[in-house]
């Protein structure tokens, strides 16, 4: 295997490698700290912005970049998951990492942290989000980037964020996802997420979550200085439409709003100014796409986020006559929700052609159990659907969701023939 081989499978390699990681959660925080003290020893270098939430924290790092760039900043962006490129994760002034960048940063750290697991024992491999947080730090501070916006894994006391600086902290929505991991009531949840912020900071709190949830945050941030700020979600929209888009989502508005107390909060902490929040149409969220028909492509994929994008399509988002593609991850808890479907559409597809997904018999049996719908299953597969017109090829409205893998699966897809993001008017 030649030299250049070796090099271009690097970053594909260490990322094979995190899974022979125990699953030990606990372990997670000591060695996120000691792999970032060893791999950005200059990270002071970058003001770090970190966002959490159950929904919506993507949309919030969009739109927090942009309004930074706006003040001639120079930012950085780590998102996850990605759509269709995992460079998408990496991005720096509005520009993904090159992929040649991301495997130069990867050699660089590589060495770093295997040392590091020889030492510790394997409870001391990276995680897979770790690895790539990690490169995009190093990335960001080897640009000379001046802030980070990052957004939060799962959770956020025990997240890989959780060890990095911020003055302010966001928390977007909390919901129930990732049960298993962050606890089965809205109460362990919201109290997980609230330890993304420092002691002596500031942690944004989403519209969303109501004043119940907002005082057993307080309760479990108690003693550290923290200042909680609810967003008012008039308010703060009502701030950022001089330059959003005023056809805005009904639960983007809730976003927009959450992003621009952010931009404030950070503002008033570095005694800077800051253009208005705009809105940001983030790929796959409530996104419409033209192919031979139009598509809505949203990776709603948790109780929370179906109830979103019911809402959205039932303000007049959306043509009325619609049809559902629908997919679901294995580890998603699908059934939680699956009863509101028909609100989306009565006919409805189910397709398993993406990467960890339920298989279309499971699917079609949990339809009918929940909904008393008989959904079809696309055995073909999403290539010859879309080529064929089985789905996408009426009048209708084809309505994607289920899971970010699905969307991105057929994103790529219709962008491959010739689909076009639309932006909302």
């Amino acid at each position: 295997m030649s030299t250049t081989r070796n090099q271009a499978d690097c970053l594909s390699r260490l990322l094979a490698w995190t899974a022979n990681r125990p699953r030990k959660r606990r372990a997670t925080r000591r060695r996120s700290a000691e792999l970032v003290r060893q791999i950005c020893p200059d990270l002071s270098r970058l003001e770090i912005l970190k966002i959490a939430g159950t929904n919506g924290k993507g949309s919030v790092c969009r739109m927090v970049d942009a309004s930074l760039r706006g003040s001639g900043r120079s930012v950085g962006r780590f998102t996850s998951p990605h759509l269709e490129r995992i460079t998408e994760r990496i991005v720096v002034n509005d520009r993904e990492i090159e992929p040649t960048r991301l495997e130069q940063v990867a050699r660089r750290i590589e060495p770093i942290l295997r040392n590091f697991a020889d030492r510790g024992g394997p409870s001391f491999i990276p995680a897979f989000f770790e690895v790539l947080m990690l490169v995009a730090l190093r990335t960001f501070i080897d640009e000379g980037v001046a802030i980070a916006v990052v957004e939060a894994g799962i959770g956020g006391r025990d997240d890989a964020t959780a060890v990095l600086p911020a003055r302010v902290s966001t928390v977007t929505s909390v919901g129930l996802d990732h049960g298993e991991k962050l606890g089965l009531s809205l109460e362990q949840i919201a109290a997980e997420k609230a330890g993304i912020a420092d002691a002596g900071t500031a942690l944004i709190v989403g519209p969303g979550i109501d004043a119940g949830l907002r005082q057993l945050m307080r309760n479990a941030l108690a003693g550290r200085g923290i200042r909680l700020v609810p967003v008012d979600r008039e308010a703060g929209f009502a701030t950022a439409t001089t330059r959003a888009n005023p056809a805005v989502p009904p639960y983007q508005r809730e976003n927009v709003a959450t992003a621009q107390a952010t931009i404030d909060a950070f503002a008033r902490h570095t005694c800077s100014q800051v253009p208005p929040v705009a809105y940001v149409q983030s790929p796959g969220r409530f996104e419409f796409f033209r192919g031979v028909s139009t598509w809505l492509l949203d990776g709603a994929h948790n109780a929370h986020a179906i109830g979103a994008l019911i809402e959205g399509l039932s303000t007049g988002f959306g043509a009325t006559d619609r049809v559902l593609i629908f997919g679901a991850s294995r580890d998603k808890a699908y059934a939680r929700y699956m009863h509101r479907l028909p609100e989306i559409a009565r006919r409805i597809f189910v397709t398993d052609d993406f990467h960890n997904a339920v298989d279309c018999a499971t699917l079609v049996a949990a339809l009918r159990r929940e909904t008393g719908l008989q959904a079809t299953p696309l055995h073909t597969g999403l290539r010859r659907a879309i080529q064929t017109e089985t789905i996408g090829g009426g009048r209708e409205l084809a309505v994607v969701t289920g899971s970010m893998f699905l969307v991105g699966r057929i994103r790529s897809l219709l962008s491959a023939g010739g689909g076009q993001s639309l932006s909302i008017e």
